[in-house]
């Protein structure tokens, strides 16, 4: 494990400072489980990418519908495409 040195503002670190007694933790593991997150979520989004790429390469392999082409205004109010 790292330690790190930050600078914050006495107005900020006084309010983690509450935050992390509320929390009965130190401000040090309110920002150790902050940044924790932050590299969960790009984990879980560069997994949804992924996701999101094999689903569009299995619809990309399906079978095709016909074009749809273009609507003309009359079609579009009758199907209330917006």
């Amino acid at each position: 494990m790292k330690n790190i040195t930050i600078a914050v503002d006495d107005a900020v670190y006084l309010a983690a400072r509450r935050k992390a007694a509320e929390q009965s933790t130190s401000v040090s593991r309110l920002v150790a489980d902050y940044l924790r997150t932050l590299s969960r979520e790009d984990e879980l989004r560069a997994e949804r990418s992924q996701l999101l790429a094999t689903l569009f390469d299995r619809t990309d392999r399906s079978p095709k519908r016909g074009p749809v082409g273009r609507l003309n205004r009359g079609e579009i109010h009758a199907r209330d495409v917006r």
